[in-house]
């Protein structure tokens, strides 16, 4: 069975990541509300989207908390606490990216993704956003489905525990509207998380409360209780120049094949309010012949490239 990368942005999504406390998931260029992420697992038409009940499969789902800090994957880097919530309560921003990767598994087929999310944080340090984006996965893996956007919804809160250390804590809602195959499991998925932020350092885990985007294991086992740990790093390293560093693993319930690992490097830079970013993304997924992460067009969706993106903080 062919699974599209787990969703958890490398394009769009550092801009909410590193800029604005907008999505707390995951994400990976474009930063996946807080995941951002999971990825899409890539599913072939013939078992994927067929309506048959004594193997309800999904495709794989989308990507979204893995370009964090610079294409949707990650988690809020922005400054947490009442402090930043009651100076701008309410946050967002708008980024095209040269690819949607979620968690490093590309959720756009390597095209070109429009992103957006605004979030409200209140003054006693809890938020509510949403994120949202185009996506091709679930598409491309049957052509019965007509799904063609991502929809995030959040809430958490997030505060100071001790001087220095900030926590997060929240779910996340991956929603995808459409029109799906009698039989076939939706894809919308459920994720709490808890992450901690250490000056430039960020530990984010997700735990996946619904079947993962939709899948069962080969041997029809629900994927609830995937998870996904990630380290995020950035630093300001010059005025307005931000880098950042990442890795991340997925793992799958019940489906061990699917499970893997991703990388992340990156630089922001700020111009007066655009923010534009470029990143280097690679996995270990497998994405051959007969393997979870292969594409629509026979590549692997979780092979090393190159995302570049430019957003709009407001």
């Amino acid at each position: 069975m062919n699974y599209r990368a787990l969703p958890l942005a490398l394009g769009g999504l550092i801009a909410c990541v590193l800029v604005t406390p907008c999505r707390a998931a995951d994400a990976d260029l474009t930063v996946p509300a807080s995941a951002l992420l999971v990825a899409p697992l890539a599913v072939p038409e013939s078992s994927l989207l067929v309506p048959d009940p004594t193997a309800p499969s999904a495709p794989p789902p989308a990507a979204k908390d893995d370009l964090d800090l610079a294409a949707g994957y990650t988690l809020p880097l922005a400054p947490v606490g009442t402090a930043a919530a009651e100076a701008a309560p309410l946050t967002g921003n708008v980024t095209l990216t040269s690819e949607y990767a979620y968690r490093g598994i590309a959720q756009t087929d390597h095209k070109p993704a429009l992103q957006g999310c605004i979030e409200y944080a209140f003054a006693n340090g809890f938020y509510v956003g949403n994120w949202d984006s185009n996506i091709t996965w679930l598409s491309d893996a049957n052509a019965r489905v007509h799904a063609p956007v991502e929809l995030d919804f959040y809430g958490g809160y997030r505060h100071n525990l001790v001087e220095g250390l900030d926590y997060d804590v929240g779910y996340l809602e991956y929603y995808y509207p459409g029109g799906y195959p009698v039989g076939m499991n939706r894809p919308d998925t459920g994720e709490a998380y808890g992450a901690l932020t250490f000056g430039p350092a960020t530990l984010k885990y997700s735990y996946a409360i619904t079947n993962l985007f939709g899948f069962t294991s080969p041997a029809g086992d629900s994927t609830r209780g995937s998870g996904y740990l990630d380290l995020s790093i950035a630093t300001e390293v010059a005025a307005g120049l931000t880098a950042g560093a990442h890795v991340g693993h997925q793992s799958v319930a019940q489906f061990g094949g699917a499970s893997y690992t991703d990388y992340r490097i990156s630089l922001a830079k700020d111009f007066s309010g655009w923010l534009v970013t470029a990143a280097a993304i690679t996995t270990n997924a497998r994405g051959g012949p007969g393997e979870p992460y292969l594409g629509p067009s026979g590549k692997n969706l979780g092979a090393a490239r190159l995302i570049a993106s430019v957003g709009r903080n407001f």
